[in-house]
């Protein structure tokens, strides 16, 4: 929620199965466990694809990592490196 009470829009997937993402030590973040959606850190590129899939089955591949600043709306994001349709 914004402070102004409104629905905050971000790009995200939410997940078939729940993940769970092992503790960065040099950082001192924690586990994760049952991590279900993650907010997605765009390029251009895959904005797009997210716009034309948003709503459908589809498959993400990329690099997880956690949450550093109030930007971040999950614990957990992607970067993805594809975004495709499941047939």
């Amino acid at each position: 929620m914004k402070p102004e009470g409104e629905k905050l829009e971000f790009p995200a997937i939410r997940l078939t199965e729940p993940i769970s993402v092992p503790e960065d030590e040099p950082r001192d973040w924690p586990a994760e466990k049952n991590v279900v959606l993650l907010h997605m850190a765009l390029d251009e590129e895959n904005m797009s694809a997210f716009k034309r899939l948003k709503g459908k089955t589809v498959e993400v591949t990329g690099r997880l990592f956690h949450s550093d600043n109030g930007n971040h709306q999950t614990s957990v994001l992607i970067f993805p490196v594809s975004i495709s349709p499941i047939k």
